[in-house]
């Protein structure tokens, strides 16, 4: 049960609300958008952001060179991701808002943040987890303790955001420690419900001293419908067949690109609980991919999905997680041995289980080619047995498909494959047109017809945020944009000039 009570009450910062609220009438789902919600957010602010976005060098991701040497500095967090202690009223005072408790996990208790102003709100995510006292974890600094990795994991992969080649990985924004001492009392304030049974867990365990005196702070962006199970429980009958084979792309294609570059990666922990979900707007029809080489063009289904719970998560040398080097975890095979199918299988056998939902076999709303793909994804060898956890994990260390090799062969994703080729041979008749703009002389009315406009409509910033909009969703090319912009920007300097001219003349 969620409480509609809030942890911080205090008002929010001015400044911060100004910024964002300059950005209300753009599109919030663009790569651009997200950054710069970012930096607006944590702009002036005591606390840093996470990740440079300024930088696309691989090093700033990772949070070391791979020059660096085994110092103790490499694995500290206060070198590698500058992690502090702060107060995190002070904190969340300073961006803006106040908290509000969603739910707890196996790990961790997510709050929504909320800066508020007259024209509406803008959501952030917090998420605390504890410090347990293990000897073999080390030091709260540690960078290769679970709850750190989590964090150098969600650092490392917004790089494949960053480079727009997935949008599916929730960006971070900041993170520290605090006082544990903050959140302990939370049930006897009437924040969380007291028939909360992980939150009573969470208590016990702190008055037992069983965890450190501080507290790890991950702020995030907020997925605004939850996570993917329970969305797709209380909305599948709503589904289309579009719907799961969109879903099951995305979720595929992004393991693929973080497998392109680290093929070592696993998440260990992929299930659609784990994966969150963002209502997003549908104003393009299409979403265009790029996937280890091969393009795809999706509908816009209007819903995205974003990986989350790195808590299990490694790339062996990157990102070290000492909670995958246990001997519990090995027996489960949740271990940094490269296998590229593991979060594949672990992801789609658990999704039909019981504790899950297991109605995608059974119910009449589920498509049957989702349910025919799946079992080839997932073949019967692979759905139970002696090689088969009790709980759905693949318990030998066969790589029977990698997520790119589905995506490039599958016949479930043909019709996606075609789309990018006719795609392709639409951009090829665009350089054509291109040719006959850049020779016109009334670049205004060639670059109006070229997108379908009309004349009173060609100012410079029209005619760039149409084609702007365009090269985000990879409906044209980039040097095409650049040059017609180009083009426009030249030829409207020169009709002011040709204008200031004439009206001196007749002075």
């Amino acid at each position: 049960m969620q409480s509609n009570k809030y942890l911080n009450k205090q008002d929010t910062d001015d400044k911060s609300v100004l910024t964002l609220s300059s950005m209300r009438e753009r599109r919030n789902d663009t790569t651009k958008f997200r950054i710069d919600f970012i930096k607006n957010l944590m702009q002036g602010k005591e606390l840093q952001p996470i990740v440079n976005f300024d930088s696309t060098a691989t090093e700033e991701y990772t949070g070391k060179s791979y020059d660096d040497d085994e110092s103790g500095d490499s694995y500290d967090t206060r070198i590698v991701l500058k992690k502090r202690t702060h107060d995190i009223n002070k904190i969340i005072s300073q961006i803006g808002g106040k908290l509000k408790y969603i739910k707890s996990g196996t790990t961790g208790h997510t709050f929504k943040g909320t800066a508020v102003d007259d024209y509406g709100e803008f959501d952030y995510g917090v998420k605390v987890v504890a410090y347990p006292r293990r000897d073999k974890y080390g030091s709260i600094n540690n960078t290769k303790r679970p709850e750190n990795a989590e964090i150098m994991m969600i650092k490392l992969l917004s790089y494949f955001v960053v480079k727009k080649q997935t949008p599916h990985i929730v960006l971070p924004i900041g993170t520290f420690n605090t006082s544990i001492k903050r959140f302990v009392n939370l049930i006897e304030e009437d924040v969380v419900s007291s028939s909360n049974e992980k939150y009573n867990e969470f208590v016990q365990k702190y008055k037992k001293n069983e965890y450190h005196d501080e507290v790890s702070i991950l702020i995030s962006e907020w997925a605004n419908r939850g996570d993917l199970l329970d969305y797709i429980r209380n909305n599948y009958k709503n589904f289309s067949a579009m719907h799961w084979k969109v879903f099951f792309f995305q979720i595929l294609s992004v393991l693929a690109v973080i497998q392109s570059k680290y093929p070592s990666f696993r998440h260990n922990d992929l299930k659609a609980n784990n994966v969150l979900i963002q209502k997003i707007s549908r104003d393009r029809q299409y979403m265009n991919y790029k996937v280890d080489g091969v393009a795809y063009r999706i509908p816009n289904i209007g819903y995205q999905v974003k990986l989350w719970d790195f808590d299990f998560a490694c790339i062996p040398g990157i990102v070290d997680n000492i909670k995958v080097e246990s001997k519990w975890t090995k027996d489960i095979n949740v271990t940094p041995e490269q296998n590229r199918y593991y979060d594949v299988h672990y992801f789609f056998n658990t999704l039909t289980r019981k504790g899950f939902f297991p109605q995608f076999l059974k119910e009449p709303e589920i498509p049957k080619d989702a349910i025919e793909f799946v079992q080839r994804v997932v073949p019967e060898k692979y759905r139970s047995g002696k090689n088969i956890h009790e709980r759905g994990r693949i318990l030998v260390n066969d790589e029977y498909l990698t997520p790119s090799e589905i995506l490039r062969q599958d016949p479930y994703f043909e019709e996606f494959r075609k789309n990018a080729e006719l795609l392709q041979r639409q951009k090829i008749k665009h350089k054509t047109k291109l040719s006959s703009i850049l020779q016109s002389d009334n670049i205004d009315d060639a670059v109006v017809q070229f997108l379908g406009g009309n004349r009173k409509k060609s100012s410079v910033k029209k005619t760039k945020v149409k084609l702007d909009g365009l090269m985000e969703n990879n409906d044209m090319d980039d040097d095409i944009v650049k040059l017609l912009v180009d083009k426009k920007k030249k030829s409207t300097k020169k009709h002011k000039t040709h204008k200031k001219e004439s009206k001196s003349k007749k002075a």
